[in-house]
């Protein structure tokens, strides 16, 4: 589940000067809450039009997404001359919330820290309840989260073709309103990657929810008969956004997999396929290191995102799960791209909006990176092959590529295919990028992640070059022997499709 969506004209530009009537004079550091509160509370009006809500009503709630809230945060810090980060914000994105963190910033107080580890708990009654009956490859009733997502598609796509003429009854966990709106959501986004095929739709079973819900939003009857149905749940679902806090992802990420865990623990007990990333080696504790599959992730200490610090801890839960007895495997997946074969990719993720966003500013950091773009088809297929076998309970993957494309390759294949890149010194190159607005350039709603004041050798270009770890996949290549799934290399010309298919896009124009 991913919020950052594809660049476009805004359409609440038409109430900018609206927007700044309401915000042009800075609030004092003397400025009751109820003064705040009616600031914020007209703001959230000029981003949501009429839509109802209070002042405890999530703005994420209000059909808004990654982009709208960047937008709200930065017109209120230009307008009022109060510095609001979005990743420092630890309190959700309520009226009253968001007030109460503004009126900390403007008397210059510090927000309270989370300690992650005290967020690792799990309630006794989430354990198996009964035995197990059936091993992995015996498994037909899959219950599938994050349906709709990249990933999601593709999973869908393995599961049934892995299975070959087995029976096998997908159960796809959506958010919609019905079970009709939730098929559709499932069919439009594998067609949109070209993973459909009409044979598929007697194997899977649109099953509407929310993950921020209890029993997973699913209704009373059908999650209890799910719950003595379903023989593997695959859980892929989360909100990845690169700029939300910890507390703004807990929900979905944390107390999601909480529902998971508790889903396979009720009634048959099932298999519990976790899907996270090889971003749990992105903190000081994995630097300059071999990232260990086997790694106990002890430090929860200066991770770079709070995506990251919420899949750390759900982590944790599952391993919670797994010392109680529930069967559990883990797959970690680099930086996922296109498929070599189809070629679809959205513009969702940090890679894809790097990529476009240096195109459309004509310019490229000179730095030094590693990044393992691996494609999306060889992740889906690693991680069903795997998880149909035995041995793969009770351990941990790394899905990787573990031939890494360097940002200057990248670089230079973009010039090759006639887009013109100056290479300028990263710090000047920022400078340049803080300047394009959001509709101008791709890579502007990310910004933050470029100026973030980190230690002196833990920024962003540290952790992703030089004192980045190096991603074991011991038992990944064990499981995979003789499998005939290899994970492909990012050749020139991939590359190069990738590039055209960005322009097909509109996202960057042709080249002459």
């Amino acid at each position: 589940m991913n919020t950052l969506t594809k660049t476009s004209k805004s359409k609440n530009d038409i109430n900018t000067n609206l927007l700044n009537d309401i915000i042009t004079s800075g609030l004092s550091a003397n400025a009751s809450i109820d003064e705040i509160k009616t600031r914020v509370r007209d703001v959230f009006k000029m981003f949501v039009n009429h839509a109802d809500f209070d002042d405890d009503t999530l703005f994420t709630d209000l059909g808004t997404n990654s982009l709208t809230v960047v937008e709200m945060l930065s017109k209120l810090e230009r307008h009022s001359g109060i510095k609001i980060d979005i990743r420092q914000i630890t309190c959700s994105l309520s009226v009253t919330d968001l007030a109460y963190h503004i009126q900390l910033v403007t008397r210059g107080e510090k927000q309270n820290t989370i300690n992650l580890s005290t967020e690792c708990i799990l309630t006794d009654e989430i354990r198996p309840q009964n035995s197990y009956t059936i091993q992995p490859e015996q498994c037909h009733n899959i219950f599938l989260t994050g349906s709709t997502g990249f990933l999601g598609a593709y999973l869908i796509r393995s599961l049934i073709k892995q299975h070959n003429n087995e029976n096998i009854t997908i159960y796809c966990h959506v958010r919609a309103e019905n079970q009709q709106k939730a098929m559709e959501r499932i069919i439009n986004n594998m067609q949109f990657f070209h993973c459909w095929d009409e044979k598929f739709r007697d194997k899977i079973v649109a099953i509407p929810g929310d993950l921020k819900k209890p029993r997973l939003g699913i209704e009373d009857n059908l999650y209890s008969k799910l719950c003595n149905t379903i023989d593997a749940i695959y859980h892929n679902g989360a909100i990845l956004n690169f700029l939300f806090s910890y507390n703004q992802l807990k929900q979905t990420n944390v107390n999601g997999t909480i529902e998971c865990l508790r889903f396979a623990c009720t009634g048959n007990p099932k298999y519990f396929h976790y899907v996270f990333s090889y971003s749990v080696y992105d903190n000081p504790s994995h630097f300059d290191k071999i990232g260990l599959e086997t790694d106990p992730l002890i430090s929860s200490d200066g991770y770079f995102l709070g995506y990251s610090e919420t899949k750390w801890v759900a982590e944790k839960l599952v391993l919670e799960a797994a010392s109680r007895g529930l069967r559990v495997a883990i797959y970690r997946p680099g930086e996922i791209t296109a498929s070599v074969k189809e070629n679809i990719w959205k513009l969702e993720d940090m890679i894809s909006r790097t990529i476009v966003g240096c195109i459309q500013m004509n310019a490229a950091p000179d730095i030094d990176v590693n990044l393992p773009l691996t494609p999306v088809d060889y992740v889906s297929d690693a991680i069903i092959y795997i998880s149909r076998r035995a041995r793969a309970i009770g351990k941990c993957f790394n899905i990787i590529n573990k031939k890494t494309t360097n940002f200057k390759t990248i670089c230079e294949l973009t010039k090759k295919a006639g887009y013109t890149l100056e290479i300028l010194p990263y710090t000047e190159w920022i400078k340049n990028l803080v300047t394009y607005t959001f509709e101008e350039n791709a890579l502007s709603i990310l910004s933050r992640l470029f100026t973030d004041k980190r230690k002196v050798g833990e920024g962003l270009i540290e952790r992703y070059g030089n004192r980045q770890a190096s991603i074991d996949t011991s038992n990944t290549d064990a499981l995979l022997e003789g499998s005939g799934i290899s994970c492909p290399p990012i050749v020139e010309k991939t590359f190069h499709n990738y590039l055209k298919l960005f322009s097909q896009m509109g996202y960057i124009s042709e080249t002459v």
